[in-house]
């Protein structure tokens, strides 16, 4: 195939325009002419976005709907539930949406649905277990857009849902409560680009707004929205790149110690997209690869470093789930992972085998080797001899 380089024609005078008006030097005053960022309005915003930057999250399609929806299942104590995706910009999406309802005082569920036996996005059989568990509002974060039958089959078990996503609608629209999507047809959102966690945060802001809360209550979730912004690899234009632009001075100082474990064990001396990127973004989706999503969200929500107690971090393990392209089939192959258990933690050490995932554990569901490893989630916890 043949290709033909188009050379982009720089407008020369505009370059020294920008570069004697705003100081800037000539690289970048090229780079924004050719981008068309021209006007001192969309250059500021381009090299030092604020948070007033942000768009009224009530220009996004039904999302009046949704946050009033929202509201009533808070003032009304209603269980709830998030449906997911087991990738970054998933797991991103529950964190955020869980964290800030549970900080409301609602008890919220989740569901993701496992990548190896069940795939992307809503089906039959999760309605049907959701239902079981009582739940009365589900609330769908990156995916949904196009689940019209599952939508539909919600609501016989009287299930009423929420779509938040930010991928390309088909002809006919779930007929959920509301469908919060700016690639809608008939969006007149500024920003189409979104990732499902940028659609989340909007969400969050536009709730913040209707309870009159201090805009910290959303804003200070701009570390985990921008780790699944970079991650979805999303265009970091416009309000994206306000989001990322902002949200890595958060990552810097994070206080979500899930994250701060995941960084520190990326062994990157600088935070930026990169480290995102490369770093921290395949550590997570090796989980839901793997069929382990839990392991990811529960990092970022802290559940395993809520205890007093000195564990190995999970984010030890989560490079192991990305460098075990398949199950564990062999006694052997879980012989070496064992001993690599060990390496890494240390000879005073306790490992244990279980299919729960974080203490209490039952005595009985502890296991040695054996056939019936395979099933089991491994989970290490380094304490030290001073506890046993």
């Amino acid at each position: 195939m043949n290709k033909k380089w188009e050379i982009y024609q720089t407008n020369e005078e505009k370059v020294e325009e920008l570069q004697k008006k705003y100081k800037l030097n000539r690289l970048l005053s090229t780079l924004l002419t050719n981008r068309g960022i021209i006007e001192e309005a969309e250059i500021t915003k381009f090299l030092n976005p604020k948070r007033s930057d942000f768009y009224d999250p009530f220009g996004m399609p039904d999302m009046e709907k949704a946050a009033e929806r929202i509201l009533k299942a808070i003032k009304d104590k209603e269980q709830i539930i998030i449906y997911g995706d087991y990738d970054v910009d998933g797991i991103t999406s529950v964190t955020v949406l869980k964290s800030f309802l549970e900080e409301r005082g609602i008890q919220v569920n989740v569901y993701i649905p496992n990548r190896l036996n069940e795939g992307y996005g809503l089906n039959k059989t999760a309605m049907e277990e959701i239902a079981k568990q009582g739940n009365k509002l589900m609330i769908t974060v990156d995916c949904g857009i196009t689940a019209v039958d599952e939508v539909e089959y919600a609501k016989t078990f009287g299930i009423e849902t929420i779509i938040t996503d930010h991928h390309e609608p088909a002809e006919e629209l779930p007929k959920a409560i509301a469908v919060v999507d700016a690639k809608r047809k008939d969006n007149k959102y500024e920003c189409r680009n979104l990732a499902g966690v940028g659609v989340v945060f909007k969400l969050i802001q536009a709730l913040s707004i209707k309870l009159g809360l201090d805009p910290k209550e959303y804003l200070k979730y701009l570390d985990i929205v921008c780790v699944g912004t970079i991650s979805d690899i999303v265009p970091l234009t416009d309000e994206n790149r306000v989001i990322v632009k902002l949200g890595l001075k958060l990552v810097e100082q994070t206080k979500n110690l899930g994250l701060k474990e995941i960084l520190q064990s990326c062994g990157y001396s600088k935070i930026n997209s990169t480290t995102i990127s490369f770093g921290v973004a395949p550590r997570i989706n090796a989980c839901g690869r793997m069929g382990h999503q839990e392991e990811a969200l529960n990092l970022l929500l802290s559940i395993f470093l809520r205890f007093k107690r000195s564990f190995l971090s999970i984010s030890t393990v989560l490079p192991l789930y990305s460098n075990s392209k398949f199950p564990f089939k062999s006694s052997k192959r879980f012989s070496n992972l064992f001993l690599n258990f060990r390496r890494l933690i240390g000879p005073k050490s306790l490992v244990i085998l279980s299919k729960s995932s974080y203490p209490p554990f039952d005595i009985n569901s502890l296991i040695c080797f054996g056939d019936k490893f395979a099933k089991s989630t491994i989970i290490a916890f380094a304490i030290s001899l001073g506890f046993l």
